[in-house]
């Protein structure tokens, strides 16, 4: 996996601008303190960039959108360059890429600007954000599932 990073010229490209790696950033998002831990990210003088190494059983651009909607990585984007841009007073927000590589020989590689995403992850971080100042202000932290419950058991199972 590591030497599919390393052959694909984008992805290598991306990874030689970001100075830091794994770096722990806090900022306080609309009141709220957050924290995040970013792949990696660095800026060339002018633009900051956002890189994001996801592991998937498939890169190609249908299954990682699918994935990219599954698991919210918009709303990480979103919520992880708000972090970055408060915490380094940066006025326009970094670019965030993702570097998609299969867990699988040949191990594909692909990197993904997530331009089409920013609207979307953004309107849930605050929401998520409203939602937690609404939780914290009341001390009421709502569960979906509580007391006893049937588990049924599945078809397959």
């Amino acid at each position: 996996m590591a030497q599919s990073i390393k052959d694909n010229p984008y992805a290598a490209h991306l990874l030689f601008q970001c100075q830091h790696r794994e770096t722990p950033l806090f900022a306080e998002l609309q009141g709220v303190p957050c924290k995040a831990l970013l792949d990696a990210h660095g800026t060339d003088g002018e633009e900051w960039i956002i890189v994001d190494l996801k592991t998937t059983d498939d890169a190609s651009p249908d299954a990682f959108a699918k994935k990219v909607a599954h698991f919210d990585y918009d709303f990480q984007a979103a919520y992880y360059s708000a972090i970055l841009a408060k915490a380094e007073q940066i006025e326009t927000p970094p670019f965030w890429f993702w570097i998609a590589v299969e867990k699988q020989s040949p191990y594909t590689c692909v990197v993904y600007s997530a331009n089409e995403w920013t609207t979307g992850g953004e309107d849930k971080m605050i929401r998520a954000l409203d939602l937690y100042k609404e939780c914290k202000a009341k001390n009421e932290w709502p569960q979906p599932y509580s007391g006893l419950q049937q588990l049924p058991k599945p078809k397959w199972a």
